[in-house]
C-alpha cells in the first residue's frame, strides 16, 4: 500500500511536515504568551505586513527587499509563496550589490532547510560566481559585502570564488575585525542614521547567527548589542533625538520611521509606525531571529521619567577624520540635541548631515524643529538639506547658540528652517528675528538674525501658516554672518507662551556686538544663569570654560559609562552589564551590585 501511494499524496505529506517544522521554529512568537510579550506583539504586526502585502515584482528595486519578504512568508508558514519569491529574487540581481547579496546569504542560512534543492544550488552559484565583493562605496556597503563574502567562504571553504573582498583580504575577515575594533574605540561612522543603522544592525545579526570563526562570532554578538546600546539613550517613543551624518527625511512625525528606526521600534517599543514602508523589511530579520534584547538595554531605552543629559562621540573616516561631539537633553515630553565638531576641522562629507533639532511627543503632525545652512539648495535636492562648515553651534542643557559665517562665494545666502504646524499658540516677532511656538509638550523660542548697517537686528519673514522660514530678510553684500539662539521648555515649566518669551528676553540676554566681526561671536545668558559663548573657529565656552573634547565620552547618560578607548558599563537599579573590549576575546560580564 505504501508503495502505491501517488505523487500528489507524497507532495501533500511533505508540505504538512514542512509546515509542522516551521510551526515549531516559530514557537517563541506563538501561543498565549506572545500576547504578553511586547516584542512578540510588535514582531507579529511587522511580519503580517510582509506576509499579506503582494510583492511588486515589476518595481526596479524589487530584489533589494524580496529576500526579506520571503523570510516573513517562510516564518508564517507560507512556504510555496516564499519559494516563489526566492526564485524571483534569484533571477533578478539588484545592481546595488551589497543589499542584494547580504539579503541572499542571510535568507539562505536562515531558511535553507525549507529551500528546494534547486534553490540551494542557485544560491550557492550566485555567491560563488559573484565578482562584486570589492564594490562597496560606503561603510555600510563594505560591511554588508565583507559579511557576505566571509560567511560564503566559511560555508564552502574548498570552492574557488570568482571575486574576493580585496586582494589583501580575500574573505573580508580583516575588514570585519577592523570595523568592529574601530566602532568600540572611536564610535560609529555613519552615526545615528535613521536609515543606514538598519544595515549595520542587520549585517552583524547575520554574522552573529551564522559565523563559525570563534573570534568573529563572539565579537559580532557584542557589536550587535553595542549597536542597540548606542541609540538607547536617545530614543523617545519613536523619535531618535540625535544629530546624524546621514538623516532623511528631515521633516517627519514621531512615528514616521526610516529603515533604521523600524528595528529600534521592534526592540525598544514606542509609538506604532504610522505605516510600514518597504524599508521596514530590514526589521523582518530581527522578528524571525531567536535573539532577544537584554532587559537592561530595553530599560535604558524606555526610562524617561526624569530629564537627563546624554553625551556621545562619533567620527567619520577619510582624509579629514571628522569628529562629532554630541549632546541630547532628554525629557519625557521631548528633547533638544546638537553636535559640534572640532574647531577649525573642515567637514569631509555632509550633504545628508543633521546638526541640531528639537523633537516632541503627543503630536499627530510633524514634530521636529530645526534650521541649517544647506549643503544643497531646495531645488538641487528636495530630499536633503545637509550641513556646512559655515555653521557652528554650542549646546548647554535646553539652549543652543550658533553663528553662521557664510562666504561671499557660497550660492546659498540664507538659513533655512522648519516650523511644523500643530502649535496651539505663537508669538511672531520675526521682523527682528524672533518667533515663539507652543506645541503643548514643548515651547520653542528662536532668535535668528544678522546686524544691519545701523546696528539693528534684521530678522526674517514668517507667518503662522508657514511651515518653512528662510532668512535673514535682507543681507549685506559679501559674506553673510548670522546669530542663532534656540531654547526649548518642556511641559510644566511655563504657564504661558508669553511668560516663556519674557523669560528668554532675547533683546537683552543676547550679546550681538561681534556677530558681523571677522570671526562672528554670540553670547547668551540662559534661563539658569549660564553664559554660553561661541566665537566662530575660535572657541566654545560655557561660563568661561572651554569644552573639553579630550574627555568627551563615547556614551554617557545616567545608566551608561563609556569613556573614549575604554570599556562599556551599563547600570540600571542594581543590575550591571559590562562589555570588556580587550584582546581577541571580548567579554560580557553581568552581576548585581549590593544594595
Amino acid at each position: 500500500m505504501l508503495l502505491t501511494i501517488n505523487w500528489q499524496l507524497k507532495k501533500d505529506l511533505f508540505k504538512a511536515i514542512a509546515l509542522l517544522v516551521c510551526s515549531l521554529l516559530i514557537l517563541p512568537l506563538s501561543g498565549s504568551t506572545s500576547q504578553k510579550d511586547p516584542f512578540a506583539v510588535r514582531a507579529k504586526l511587522l511580519l503580517e505586513q510582509f506576509t499579506t502585502t503582494k510583492v511588486k515584482t515589476r518595481k526596479k528595486q524589487y530584489s533589494k527587499y524580496a529576500f526579506w519578504y520571503a523570510q516573513a512568508l517562510f516564518y508564517n508558514g507560507e512556504i510555496d509563496r516564499a519559494r516563489n519569491v526566492v526564485d524571483l529574487a534569484h533571477q533578478r540581481i539588484f545592481e546595488d550589490y551589497s543589499f542584494y547579496y547580504w539579503g541572499a546569504i542571510d535568507t539562505y542560512f536562515r531558511w535553507k532547510h525549507l529551500y528546494t534543492e534547486a534553490q540551494k544550488t542557485k544560491a550557492k552559484e550566485l555567491l560563488l560566481t559573484a565578482n562584486i565583493y570589492d564594490t562597496g562605496k560606503t561603510e555600510n556597503h563594505r560591511i554588508m559585502l565583507a559579511v557576505t563574502r566571509f560567511l560564503a567562504a566559511e560555508e564552502w571553504p574548498d570552492r574557488t570564488f570568482a571575486g574576493n573582498y580585496s586582494s589583501q583580504d580575500p574573505t573580508g575577515k580583516e575588514q570585519i575585525l577592523k570595523i568592529m575594533s574601530e566602532f568600540v574605540s572611536q564610535g560609529m561612522v555613519e552615526h545615528d542614521s535613521p536609515v543606514y543603522h538598519a544595515m549595520y544592525l542587520g549585517a552583524f545579526r547575520t554574522l552573529a547567527d551564522f559565523g563559525k570563526d570563534r573570534e568573529i562570532k563572539q565579537k559580532a554578538k557584542i557589536i550587535f548589542e553595542w549597536l542597540l546600546i548606542n541609540p538607547s539613550g536617545e530614543w523617545l517613543e519613536g523619535h531618535w533625538a540625535a544629530s546624524s551624518l546621514r538623516k532623511f527625511p528631515y521633516v517627519h512625525r514621531q512615528n514616521q520611521y526610516g529603515a533604521g528606526q523600524y528595528g529600534l521600534w521592534l526592540f525598544f517599543g514606542g509609538k506604532k509606525p504610522r505605516s510600514f514602508s518597504v524599508e521596514a523589511a530590514y526589521a523582518v530579520q530581527h522578528a524571525v531571529a531567536n535573539y532577544r534584547i537584554p532587559k537592561i538595554i530595553k530599560n535604558i531605552a524606555r526610562s524617561r521619567q526624569k530629564p537627563y543629559i546624554h553625551r556621545a562621540y562619533d567620527r567619520w573616516g577619510g582624509v579629514s577624520n571628522d569628529r562629532f561631539f554630541k549632546t541630547t537633553y532628554m525629557t519625557p515630553y521631548g528633547a533638544i540635541y546638537s553636535q559640534f565638531e572640532e574647531i577649525g576641522d573642515r567637514l569631509s562629507w555632509s550633504k545628508q548631515g543633521h546638526r541640531w533639532g528639537i523633537v516632541w511627543t503627543k503630536s499627530q503632525q510633524n514634530s521636529i524643529f530645526w534650521a541649517t545652512h544647506p549643503k544643497k539648495g531646495v531645488k538641487a535636492d528636495r530630499k536633503t538639506r545637509g550641513i556646512t562648515d559655515y555653521e557652528q553651534v554650542l549646546q548647554h542643557n535646553k539652549t543652543i547658540v550658533g553663528v553662521y559665517n557664510i562666504p561671499a562665494a557660497d550660492p546659498y545666502k540664507y538659513i533655512i528652517g522648519k516650523t511644523p504646524q500643530g502649535f496651539t499658540d505663537y508669538i511672531d516677532r520675526s521682523d527682528r528675528g524672533e518667533i515663539y511656538l507652543d506645541y503643548g509638550t514643548v515651547k520653542i523660542g528662536l532668535c535668528l538674525f544678522t546686524i544691519g548697517p545701523n546696528g539693528e537686528r534684521i530678522g526674517f519673514d514668517w507667518s503662522a501658516k508657514d511651515i518653512q522660514f528662510q532668512g535673514p530678510r535682507s543681507i549685506p553684500s559679501g559674506q553673510l554672518k548670522v546669530g542663532l539662539v534656540v531654547v526649548a521648555a518642556f511641559r510644566g515649566e511655563f504657564a504661558s507662551l508669553q511668560e516663556f518669551a519674557e523669560a528668554l528676553n532675547f533683546q537683552k540676554r543676547i550679546e550681538d556686538r561681534e556677530i558681523i566681526a571677522e570671526h562672528p561671536r554670540i553670547q547668551y545668558t540662559d534661563l539658569e544663569g549660564n553664559l554660553l559663548d561661541l566665537k566662530f573657529d575660535r572657541h566654545l565656552k560655557v561660563n568661561d570654560r572651554d569644552l573639553d573634547t579630550q574627555s568627551w565620552p563615547l556614551i554617557e547618560n545616567p545608566w551608561t559609562e563609556y569613556p573614549q578607548k575604554g570599556n562599556l558599563k551599563l547600570t540600571f537599579n542594581n543590575r550591571v552589564r559590562q562589555y570588556i573590549f580587550e584582546g581577541d576575546r571580548w567579554q560580557i560580564r553581568t552581576f548585581q551590585q549590593p544594595n
